[in-house]
């Protein structure tokens, strides 16, 4: 019969065996996923700059009156989504919408001024506080212009929590929406219309707003790639 102590030292020689097996075969994956990520951001950031290419010749002309977007399919494929994805259908609360989803029908296309978009830069933000794990929030900042109204004010577009696996978030364009809403500070004497007319004006420049920061902003996916995937 085996001794308790040969026991012991086969045991243990098949768990370091185990270990050593298994730390090199992971290590092995690990070092694959890397060098396929590398590749992958490569090629993205050759398709992100020809997408900035693209964008630099029409970018002066939507910042220069963002309104050229309101005939556009897209804009009013964002009105739709944001429309049907509201937080609320009771027709006095602020979280309903009451933009036209026609953006061609909308009251932005009667101000006086135009609708410039000064600044739409990115960014990102990191948040440590003691009442949970670090943060990190990416963000565009972006600067409006209306006749004599001049706002800056930054839009979170998705966040993660560090050190924590497969936390990275986008933000959908319903609560970029909301958030836009909340921000949009509207002074009806500069914007030259009715104080009763505000709270629309606001909605749909909030989604116009929205659909240029969009559109401003190219998505990495590589760069915020994780596994397993975020539910």
């Amino acid at each position: 019969m085996l001794s308790l102590y040969s026991q012991l030292t086969a045991y243990q020689k098949m768990r370091r065996e185990h270990r050593t097996q298994m730390g090199d075969r992971l290590s092995q994956l690990y070092q694959e996923i890397q060098d396929q990520l590398e590749t992958l951001q490569q090629q993205e950031e050759l398709a992100i700059n020809a997408e900035e290419e693209a964008l630099r010749q029409f970018r002066a002309f939507v910042g220069a009156d963002a309104r050229c977007l309101l005939s556009t399919p897209e804009l009013a494929a964002y009105a739709k989504s944001i429309s049907v994805e509201s937080f609320c259908k009771q027709p006095n609360s602020p979280y309903s919408v009451h933009f036209d989803l026609d953006p061609e029908k909308w009251l932005l296309r009667d101000l006086p001024a135009p609708i410039q978009i000064l600044e739409c830069t990115l960014s990102w933000e990191d948040v440590d506080d003691d009442k949970e794990f670090p943060k990190t929030y990416w963000l565009y900042w972006l600067s409006v212009k209306i006749g004599s109204y001049q706002q800056r004010f930054y839009i979170p577009t998705a966040n993660e929590i560090s050190d924590i696996p497969a936390t990275y978030r986008s933000m959908p364009l319903t609560s970029q929406y909301y958030d836009c809403c909340r921000k949009l500070k509207l002074d009806a004497k500069a914007l030259q219309i009715h104080e009763a007319q505000v709270g629309r004006v606001t909605q749909e420049l909030s989604c116009l707003l929205i659909a240029v920061g969009s559109l401003f902003t190219p998505n990495r996916q590589a760069e915020h790639f994780c596994y397993p995937r975020p539910q």
